[in-house]
């Protein structure tokens, strides 16, 4: 297993937001320049310390202390360290503690922050495989591909023809020019189609929800109460397709098709990403 260090990731972009305050005031006079600089240090600070505990549950995994390593993380992420970094060494650590359901919810929490890590896949493989479940998940192969990149990313690419369109078109308007027509033309012609994209991939993102199983031999039932009958037992780690929901109750359909419910405790939702 890998530990990965989110100290650059942590720097970079606090610096992003330093850079971009102080571009901000620096017409401001003295007054809003202090008070940058007191920002700038409460900033700084408060990354020094984030990162002094991330690096403190990374030597207790390594020592092998893995249920403490996983109270530190833990405490990373309730204090607003949403990191694939923090997601993913928390995932390791309940792997080394045989919790695969904690494991691959972790993994796949990590995973909707940083689609094509290559250390996040191959850790979430692994525990499946290891596991004896489906490699892939439940996802289908086209939502696989979809996945690959965050919704965003998307967002920006299929409207690329409508912001292209409207730049020629403010060209053209300000210059009387006629160059650039035919591409012109050519990207307006694109802007319904690439916008039916659009809607079709936030459908497809948003109209799927899925779950972990995070205990196992949880009970299958037919219906959303204790004493239903029950189709059969599910492993920790299984993903599941989260269709509907009634008091303490999930309705899911596992990767065989099975529809049935399981009580909330059960199972862990992954936001749709």
């Amino acid at each position: 297993m890998v530990i990965r260090c989110v100290k650059n990731f942590m720097i970079r972009n606090m610096g992003q937001k330093i850079g971009r305050n102080l571009k901000n005031f620096r017409s401001k006079g003295s007054s809003a320049l202090s008070i940058t600089w007191i920002a700038l240090v409460f900033f700084s600070l408060q990354s020094s310390a984030n990162e002094s505990k991330f690096d403190q549950a990374n030597q207790l995994f390594e020592q092998g202390e893995f249920e403490t390593s996983i109270h530190e993380y833990k405490a990373l992420l309730s204090s607003g360290i949403q990191t694939s970094a923090v997601h993913f060494n928390l995932g390791n650590a309940y792997f080394r503690q045989d919790n695969t359901g904690m494991a691959i919810y972790h993994y796949l929490m990590a995973q909707t922050l940083d689609p094509r890590d290559a250390d996040i896949l191959a850790n979430l493989k692994f525990t499946r495989d290891s596991a004896g479940l489906p490699s892939r998940g439940i996802v289908s192969s086209w939502r696989h591909w979809i996945r690959i990149l965050p919704l965003n990313m998307w967002f920006i690419l299929t409207l690329t023809p409508l912001w292209g369109f409207c730049l020629l078109k403010a060209i053209h308007f300000l210059t009387a020019s006629r160059k650039m027509e035919g591409l012109r033309s050519m990207l307006g012609w694109m802007i319904i189609p690439s916008v039916c994209m659009l809607a079709f991939l936030t459908w497809s993102v948003s109209s799927q929800h899925t779950g972990v199983v995070i205990k196992d031999q949880a009970p299958l039932h037919t219906s959303p109460f204790t004493d239903s009958k029950t189709l059969g037992k599910m492993k920790a780690g299984e993903e599941v397709l989260l269709l509907a929901e009634k008091n303490q109750w999930k309705q899911i359909r596992n990767t065989q098709g099975e529809l049935g419910w399981l009580e909330m405790n059960q199972l862990k939702a992954i936001p749709a990403h």
